[in-house]
């Protein structure tokens, strides 16, 4: 993961739809992944390339600096860096 993860100051819930993520919105998303069979966790960037649908998601996945599907039920932080 990027090292502003690690310096995070605090966490804050995304719920919902594509009008409550702002462009630019950075965090953590956390799913199963059918390709590993496994929960993981990842970098994201939200821009408007991005999709917010009622079975997956779309997001920038800004480690592998790459957009990645994810299955739907997730879960998203958002995250400050100070």
């Amino acid at each position: 993961m990027d090292s502003d993860v690690n310096s995070c100051s605090h966490w804050v819930s995304i719920y919902g739809a594509v009008g409550m993520i702002k462009l630019g919105t950075r965090g953590i998303i956390s799913y199963y992944a059918k390709k590993y069979g496994k929960f993981i966790t990842r970098d994201f960037k939200w821009d408007n390339k991005c999709v917010f649908t009622d079975t997956h998601i779309i997001y920038f996945d800004v480690s592998a600096k790459g957009y990645r599907r994810a299955n739907r039920p997730i879960k998203m932080s958002e995250y400050t860096v100070q």
